[in-house]
């Protein structure tokens, strides 16, 4: 195969080279054992230990493999092997079911009522990627979002309406903090006045090109002004269904002027309202009360 760029300056040859370290069923086992030493906090964990864990017959076709997972995957420390981040990572992909369950499906639940038609919010996981939208206007509020299959297979369903909430919130948090969810590159945030009917946020990863489009209300949701007068309201964001909020499909966001860039938006509550101006880098700038 070529040695073609892809993202964050990654090339194919280098993806073949990384993949092929742990495509072998004695390296695997060997990730594994440290994996289970490091939950049992039992790492480092001595070189006699990991190769009668492993059970190879073999002690050269055993050091081969373990040499050919060292540094990436594998540290060899003072006193044994414990895994790097990487290694730890090749485990959590497994777990997940990425790259084997690939047939996990959730085939269009109700998990709510929409809060601009007041019809059916469904809920679809497919390949890898989640949908909650209504099922007779035009409200998404995920559009292909991706999530592992662990998070469909390991829940019971009367629960996935709270987990598929509190899944997105915590995506939309993790990008709102500058974090890729795709492979926790840097993001960066701009304002979009121009692509759609009102303003938009795109986020994108410096790392790997990921860009993700998000309403400028899902921003605010983390801001300290936003989760307390939320809380005074009674909504508590860990308990709230994120397609119940109302007002994070219904406000309207404003540009207040354009050299320097500020949006507005306003959150109505029972009895007092707040007013929140941001900057072109999706930063709070003022906070209002009334």
């Amino acid at each position: 195969m070529g040695d073609h760029d892809n993202a964050g300056g990654v090339t194919v040859d280098d993806l073949e080279a990384a993949f092929s370290l742990v495509a072998n069923d004695i390296r695997f086992r060997i990730v594994q054992e440290l994996w289970e030493a490091r939950q049992a906090e039992a790492l480092p964990m001595p070189f006699s230990e990991l190769f009668d864990s492993v059970d190879v017959q073999d002690s050269g076709q055993f050091n081969y493999h373990l040499d050919k997972l060292v540094p990436r995957f594998v540290r060899n420390v003072e006193d044994g092997y414990e895994l790097t981040f990487a290694g730890e990572q090749v485990i959590g992909a497994a777990v997940s079911g990425v790259y084997t369950d690939t047939d996990v499906t959730v085939d269009g639940i109700d998990v709510g009522e929409c809060t601009d038609c007041g019809s059916t919010i469904e809920a679809r996981y497919e390949a890898g990627r989640l949908d909650v939208q209504c099922v007779d206007c035009e409200l998404v509020v995920a559009g292909g979002m991706p999530a592992p299959p662990v998070l469909a297979a390991s829940h019971d369903p009367e629960s996935l309406p709270r987990v598929f909430s509190q899944f997105l919130l915590t995506r939309s948090q993790s990008l709102t903090r500058g974090f890729c969810h795709h492979c926790g590159g840097r993001i960066e945030s701009s304002l979009d006045t121009e692509s759609w009917d009102e303003p938009h946020v795109q986020q994108s990863c410096q790392a790997c090109g990921v860009d993700v489009g998000m309403a400028v209300e899902a921003v605010v949701l983390d801001h300290p002004a936003v989760v307390s007068f939320l809380y005074e309201e009674g909504i508590d964001l860990r308990e709230t269904m994120i397609w119940d909020l109302d007002w994070l499909f219904d406000t309207e966001v404003t540009v207040a002027s354009e050299e320097p860039l500020r949006v507005e938006l306003t959150m109505d509550g029972d009895d007092e309202r707040l007013d929140l101006t941001l900057d072109e880098t999706l930063s709070v700038v003022d906070v209002a009360r009334s």
